[in-house]
Parts: structure tokens; sequence; C-alpha cells
């Protein structure tokens, strides 16, 4: 698992994320920002697979937003991009 979290984090790093449209969405209810969940994504430290989907394969990341909140980001790989189908601040 550490090697497709090495891979989310190199994507990110060299711009090649696309944030989907209901991810904005959360994110701005919940008060955070793309920083946020650029922030989140590379502070990740473990992240689980899901694979409940036969569409595509998602990898559930649990970072911290810049002013430290949790932040849950639900990401995958289309082609040579990662996707980020949401994020949203954990409750519980």
């Amino acid at each position: 698992m550490k090697n497709k979290l090495a891979r989310i984090k190199r994507l990110v790093r060299a711009g090649l994320w696309y944030v989907e449209w209901h991810c904005l969405d959360e994110l701005t209810k919940d008060g955070f920002t793309l920083g946020d969940l650029k922030n989140a994504i590379l502070s990740t430290e473990e992240c689980d697979e899901l694979t409940g989907d036969p569409s595509h394969i998602r990898y559930v990341l649990y970072g911290r937003a810049l002013d430290d909140r949790s932040l849950t980001v639900v990401v995958f790989f289309r082609g040579r991009n990662v996707r980020i189908k949401t994020a949203y601040e954990p409750y519980g």
C-alpha cells in the first residue's frame, strides 16, 4: 500500500490531480480550501484500499488540513492522474 500512497503524493506534487465537483462542494461545506486538501494528501501516512466498486479501486487517505483538523480524502487513479472523489472532516 505504501507504493500506492507514494504514487498519489508524487502525482499531487506534480500537479497531476483533478478535484471532482462533489469534492469541492464538500470542502466548502466543511470550511476547507484546496490548500487544506493538498496538505491532507501530502501529510497522509496511512491509507485504506476500497475494492467494492468494480469500476475502480479507491483509496481512503487520512490526513491533516493546514489548521491541523482531520481530513479524510477518497481518491482513485484515472490514466496518469489521480482524481479526488471526495473529502470530508470525520466526525465521532
